[in-house]
């Protein structure tokens, strides 16, 4: 659920924050639903090559 997504994203804040480690949130993209990264389409059905690696 999206509430559940935004407890993950304060939990992994907080962590980051009490090592004193911080995310650039310029850089940081919230609440996406597919993400492509290192080759892979990463969303709700899963993991995928990115089909614009396959020729």
């Amino acid at each position: 659920t999206w509430e559940r997504h935004l407890q993950h994203v304060r939990e992994v804040l907080q962590t980051l924050r009490k090592h004193r480690l911080y995310a650039n949130l310029d850089k940081c993209t919230f609440g996406m639903t597919k993400v492509q990264y290192l080759g892979y389409v990463m969303d709700e059905e899963g993991v995928h090559v990115d089909p614009e690696k396959i020729q």
